[in-house]
């Protein structure tokens, strides 16, 4: 029987190399179903069932079949659960208690999912408290639990508790054991725990989180490579959170600490040195452009990713993504100190790669054009809002308006789904596109289309000022603009009770 399903999971893998996971799926259930019928005259056999019903739920979780992964996998909880009566089978237990709230998870069975990660841990906990080695395994599915919680209205106080626990944790193993994998670990913990700390408006708080994760880092750093690469990233996650809480100039020294750090790794030849170089300098260009009088370094710095980025060799798609947006930034990098013909040049290419990237790849999983609850309609269409900026900067209106409206089409597919769950940061980003295609419609004689643009403008900003009154004054800005957008056609009634709307929000 050993050798019987040893050879069926040599087959499965083989055939999945393959890309046949139908039939690779008809060799797992096979080797499930050996192992139930010998299970059924033997005991013995039972962990082998387990084991196997496991396998099966991992590889197709790991196909994206998530619906599908979850039934052997419960099955193989209630195995392990009658073999838990040694510390051994506690241990799977707990670890496929782990994976399938991570199922459960992702097909939006929340409760379910928060009931196995808690199971996991009450029973991670018990093993801890004899068996060190199972800390790491403990802090891991506490962070599962504080995701869990964190996504449950009302609890997020307590997934601060959760995340404090597993930061703690970390920092043990750490100290135990200075590996890679500790250092990252403990590094995304704090990442976590940070990020949950901002969502009810502890940003103090966060910041402190932050400073900490720095001056551990600090404190270990030697020539150790591992600890440099988790240092410089903990300074980097520090100069975000300093730039949030306006202290730019701080910001910008750290950003520069985490610079000179992945030079130096770069300069090793660490694995994906160049990459994270060139991370490092777009985020610290982003922050010294934030600051009047140092716009030029904000170039240079640009130009240094970029220059790093085309040097990679491919890997994926998504490389060639994360290069447009690089390309988009240096764009906006130099229209500000008026370099607009180069500022243009590369807007364009930056669009241009998007367009080429896209239509090559036109279904990117969890990229996917046009989806609203991701991210690429968004870079996509901020490249081309940028696109349209550089292009009026060289006086072709026309040219703007057309790269301009094609933004505001992929805004709206974000826009619309509002009211669908999503936040209002979208119809906000929309807003903002919509009046400089206004701006542009006006320049270049389109008065009806400018109106009706800046009366859209004027709605989106009354959606979105309830729940975010920072935008208000842009509100009132924009109801001015439509005050005087009316009057050039005479529908002066129109033009006064907008008037009254501005002293309503200015009162």
């Amino acid at each position: 029987t050993d050798e019987l399903c040893a050879a069926l999971r040599g087959t499965a893998k083989a055939l999945r190399a393959l890309g046949r996971l139908e039939e690779a799926s008809q060799a797992d259930q096979e080797t499930i179903r050996v192992w139930r019928n010998l299970a059924a005259k033997d005991p013995g056999a039972v962990e082998h069932l387990a084991g196997a019903l496991n396998d099966w739920g991992v590889a197709l979780s790991q196909e994206h079949r998530a619906n599908d992964a979850i039934p052997p996998g419960e099955e193989a909880v209630r195995l392990y659960r009658k073999l838990a009566e040694t510390q051994c089978w506690i241990c799977f237990a707990s670890l496929v208690l782990h994976i399938i709230s991570s199922r459960f998870r992702d097909v939006a069975r929340n409760d379910k999912a928060l009931q196995a990660i808690q199971e996991a841990v009450d029973l991670r906990r018990g093993l801890a408290k004899t068996d060190p080695a199972m800390t790491p395994f403990l802090a891991s599915s506490l962070d599962l639990l504080a995701i869990n919680l964190s996504e449950r209205p009302g609890r997020v106080e307590e997934a601060l508790q959760v995340y404090d626990e597993s930061v703690q944790l970390r920092r043990q193993e750490v100290a135990r054991n200075l590996s890679t994998d500790n250092l990252k670990a403990l590094r995304s913990a704090f990442l976590m725990y940070g990020k949950l700390l901002k969502r009810p408006g502890r940003y103090t708080e966060a910041l402190r989180v932050a400073q900490e994760a720095v001056a551990l880092f600090d404190g270990l750093v030697d020539a150790n490579s591992s600890v440099m690469r988790e240092l410089a990233m903990a300074l980097e996650q520090l100069a975000l959170e300093l730039a949030g809480a306006g202290r730019h100039d701080d910001a910008i020294y750290t950003a520069q600490r985490a610079t000179q750090l992945f030079r130096i790794l770069a300069e090793k030849s660490e694995p994906h040195g160049n990459k994270e170089l060139a991370n490092a300098l777009d985020h610290l260009a982003s922050e010294l452009h934030r600051l009047d009088g140092r716009e030029e370094e904000a170039i240079l710095a640009g130009k240094e990713a970029i220059a790093l980025r085309r040097t990679l060799p491919p890997t994926d798609s998504v490389d060639s993504l994360i290069l447009a947006q690089c390309l988009e930034n240096l764009g906006v990098h130099l229209r500000i100190p008026r370099h607009y013909e180069e500022s243009l040049s590369v807007a364009q290419e930056s669009v241009d790669l998007f367009r080429k990237t896209i239509a090559a790849n036109p279904d990117f999983g969890s990229l996917r054009l046009r989806s609203p609850e991701n991210l690429l309609t968004r870079w996509f269409a901020h490249a081309l809002e940028n696109l349209a900026y550089s292009l009026s900067a060289v006086g072709r209106a026309e040219d703007a308006v057309q790269a301009a409206s094609e933004s505001i089409d992929l805004y709206r597919t974000c826009a619309a789904h509002i009211f669908a769950g999503l936040t209002t940061v979208d119809a906000g980003i929309t807003a903002r596109s919509l009046r400089g295609l206004a701006r542009d419609l006006r320049s270049v004689g389109w008065q009806e289309e400018a109106l009706r643009a800046q009366e859209e403008v004027v709605r989106l900003y009354g959606t979105v000022t309830p729940t975010r009154p920072a935008l208000i004054q842009l509100r009132v800005d924009a109801l001015r603009q439509l005050g005087k957008d009316l009057r050039v056609f005479g529908r002066e009634e129109e033009a006064v009770r907008v008037e009254g709307e501005i002293s309503g929000l200015e009162g």
